[in-house]
């Protein structure tokens, strides 16, 4: 899939790691693994957020909630807790909390061949997910699990998302299940 924008509407690439809120109409775009991008859209404001989070949380207990936490934001996006109590902070400097908004859930892929004990990726989409139920914010779309990386393109004024598989080549596959020539 080529990544473009609407005509006049800046382009902006999400790395992992990194979130975005836009009271203003943007396109940001990222590719998920195992990782998970939370979009987050208030129809009221026409506002949206988007995160690509790498890891469920720090440890069990947190949730990034309490008001002792020592995390800085930067250390917190990584976090799929964190970086859904980071959006939720920008939507409330707006005007916007929870009941307002609603989300979509993508990525959290299981590479056969990158498999553990457990699967990052079904622990990364669970957490968003319950993050999401905790607050009472309504998925309306998600595409997670499978073993296929994902191109997002989210629209932050609409709340629209597009999202397509990323195809391997067949040098690529090679690569990963370790044949040699």
């Amino acid at each position: 899939m080529r990544i473009s924008a609407p005509e006049g509407i800046p382009l902006l690439y999400l790395r992992p790691g990194e979130l975005f809120f836009s009271a203003r109409p943007s396109a940001v775009h990222t590719v998920l693994g195992s990782c998970v991008a939370v979009l987050l859209y208030c129809p009221d404001l026409r506002s949206g957020a988007i995160c690509h989070a790498l890891l469920p949380r720090p440890h069990v207990r947190c949730a990034f909630e309490c008001t002792s936490c020592s995390m800085d934001e930067r250390d917190a996006m990584i976090f799929v807790d964190g970086s859904v109590s980071l959006m939720l902070r920008r939507f409330e400097e707006h005007g916007a909390g929870p009941s307002r908004l609603v989300a979509k859930v993508f990525g959290g892929a299981s590479f056969t061949d990158l498999r553990g004990p457990a699967s990052i990726g079904a622990k990364n989409a669970r957490a968003a997910f319950c993050a999401l139920e905790r607050r009472g914010i309504r998925v309306t779309a998600s595409e997670t699990g499978g073993n296929i990386a994902r191109k997002v393109l989210y629209l932050t004024h609409t709340g629209h998302a597009i999202v397509r598989p990323v195809q391997r080549t067949a040098d690529e596959r090679s690569a990963l299940v370790g044949n040699y020539d």
